[in-house]
This record gives C-alpha cells, structure tokens and sequence, in this order.
C-alpha cells in the first residue's frame, strides 16, 4: 500500500508543476486541465479504498493508470505543449532545467 501513497504524492507533485508551467505561460486550458488532474486524484482514492477493502486489485489501477496516462499525454498534454512551446512567455523552469527539457514537434 505504501507505493499507492508514494505514487499519489509523486503524482501531485507532478500535476501541481506542468499546472504552474501552464499558469506561467498563460495558458487558456488551465481550469480544464487542472479538472482533469484533480478528477484523477479522487479516482485514485477512490480505486485505493476498493484495493483495501480487496474489492479490486492493485493490477486494476495499474491498468486504468496506463489507459489513463496514454489517453491523457496524447491528448491534454500534447495540446498544452503545444501551446507551452509557442507561447512568447516562457516558464522560469525552462531556464533552470534545460537539460531536463526535450521539445519534440
């Protein structure tokens, strides 16, 4: 149970970052996507009570993850980067984690 809680937390940290980048650049999207994010979290919540009480298994949320994550990056996340790259307002991260930073069109 301890890796659910360290992937939420890891999860959060991740959606609280791209929704700061979002905020930096002034992207229209951010109210959408931030529902997104947070529809997610209560999902996994939700999924983790179902895990304890063993009305479901870990391997149910690992798949809904999956869908969920390629759904998700092909989607939102393509249509924000999109819109991060061409922005004219460029986020204070992309000055400090260059080398983290991979742009591919």
């Amino acid at each position: 149970m301890c890796i659910i809680h360290e992937l939420k937390a890891d999860t959060q940290f991740h959606f609280l970052s791209e929704e700061n980048v979002m905020h930096e650049v002034g992207y229209p999207g951010l109210s959408q996507h931030s529902a997104i994010h947070s529809q997610l979290l209560k999902t996994l919540d939700e999924m983790t009570v179902e895990i304890v009480k063993h009305k479901t298994s870990e391997f149910s949320m690992l798949d809904f993850l999956h869908n969920w994550l390629l759904n998700h990056i092909q989607h939102a996340d393509a249509e924000m980067g999109a819109y991060v790259r061409s922005a004219s307002t460029r986020p204070i991260g992309e000055k400090f984690y260059k080398h983290f930073l991979t742009y591919r069109d």
